[in-house]
């Protein structure tokens, strides 16, 4: 059985957002996560783009943005991925959502997801 001291550390460790992302694509869901952090959150997206630049994105345009991510520049290469996927083989789009976590009393309200980007040219 827990002591109050050890419950009342494991709740003060809970996370109380949790950050969500799923990529899509025509044909569903390519990628998704959820993570504690915006920044672990962040990673995980980096180590997609950096998976699928290559592949999708124009060699030009995939050396910018895997220079960006050597660079560090993990959101800045993340938006220019988003940006550009689509012009060569298939759309794809970011959603991102960050949501209260419950602690199992109470329902917490949901926000609506938000598109961060969009790849292609059709809207």
């Amino acid at each position: 059985m827990l002591s109050f001291r050890t419950f009342r550390t494991v709740c003060l460790v809970l996370p109380t957002m949790m950050h969500v992302a799923a990529v899509v694509a025509y044909d569903g869901v390519r990628f998704s996560c959820a993570r504690a952090s915006r920044p672990e959150l962040i990673r995980e997206l980096a180590a997609y783009v950096r998976t699928r630049a290559a592949d999708q994105l124009w060699p030009e345009e995939a050396a910018r943005v895997n220079a960006l991510l050597e660079a560090r520049q993990l959101e800045r290469a993340i938006s220019d991925y988003f940006e550009r996927v689509g012009r060569r083989w298939d759309t794809e789009w970011l959603l991102v959502e960050a949501t209260p976590t419950s602690n199992g009393t109470q329902p917490r309200p949901r926000t609506p997801a938000r598109t961060v980007k969009h790849g292609g040219s059709d809207s």
